[in-house]
């Protein structure tokens, strides 16, 4: 029997940090949310305690409503990162499920074309599309088998 060269893994964070075409903007948003995201952070809560010092040195009335207007105002700003990271993650979830979803119906339909005999199909799939090893895996076995019912009908 003969035995396979292992392959090696591919690392993901590489494909997500790599320059190539439309991959630039994915490493430097995800640096740039660790960033921005704890830098919000804290100046919520920095905002937060200081509106609690200035709230100690006011009569109550004073504090308490500049107390309740910084809340609001903290409140708010969760709120803002909350609702950015929802439609960032809801970018993300359409962007990957074109990037796999799309290529797997292609190569599902390819399939179906193979199985009824219809060697001389071909669905060739983007560049940077995921399942690409595996269609052109399928290509080439096409194109076996192409050859192989052409000796056959010989």
């Amino acid at each position: 029997m003969q035995q396979e060269t292992p392959t090696k893994r591919r690392s993901y964070w590489h494909s997500i940090t790599t320059t190539g075409p439309g991959k630039q903007w994915a490493g430097r948003l995800i640096l740039i949310s660790l960033f921005l995201l704890p830098l919000m952070a804290f100046l919520a809560i920095k905002l937060l305690f200081d509106s609690v010092d200035m709230v100690t040195s006011m009569t109550d009335s004073e504090g308490a409503t500049l107390l309740i207007h910084q809340l609001r105002t903290v409140g708010f700003l969760f709120l803002s990162v909350i609702l950015m990271l929802c439609l960032l993650a809801a970018y993300f979830l359409f962007f990957i499920s074109v990037r796999i979803f799309g290529p797997q119906v292609a190569v599902l339909r390819f399939i179906e074309q193979l199985r009824s005999g219809n060697y001389e199909a071909f669905r060739p799939l983007r560049k940077d599309d995921e399942l690409k090893e595996i269609m052109d895996a399928l290509q080439k076995l096409a194109a076996d088998l192409r050859e192989r019912q052409g000796r056959r009908g010989q």
